[in-house]
């Protein structure tokens, strides 16, 4: 969070305020997932939507690459290092969560599991 802050107070342009009010955004739904989680395990029952939780981070990271993609491609004044960054930042941060995705809800569940 604090990354956003400076982000968005030093660096010129609006560009940075979009994706940090978007990470704020998608933070304040998986702090609510967690705060959930860890009332105990009577409350699993109200945790049915991570996979839409794993899927708004994912859609958080495309608009991402989306928006930062766009404008390392045009002549904008905003700063090229911290568009780099952001830009890659979220390939890397959008296919490690696209692994897990992949792994947790799309592996088949009926492989045979081993003794």
């Amino acid at each position: 969070m604090a990354p956003c802050i400076v982000v968005m107070s030093v660096v010129s342009g609006g560009h940075g305020t979009m994706v940090g009010l978007l990470n704020t955004l998608v933070h304040m739904i998986m702090y609510s997932y967690y705060l959930i989680s860890s009332l105990g395990p009577q409350y699993q029952k109200y945790l049915w939507w991570k996979k839409y939780l794993t899927m708004a981070q994912m859609t958080q990271f495309l608009i991402i690459i989306f928006h930062t993609g766009q404008i390392l491609f045009t002549d904008c004044d905003y700063t090229k290092f911290c568009n780099a960054y952001l830009f890659f930042n979220s390939i890397f941060f959008f296919a490690m969560f696209a692994s897990f995705y992949r792994k947790t809800y799309l592996v088949q569940k009926n492989q045979i599991k081993p003794d």
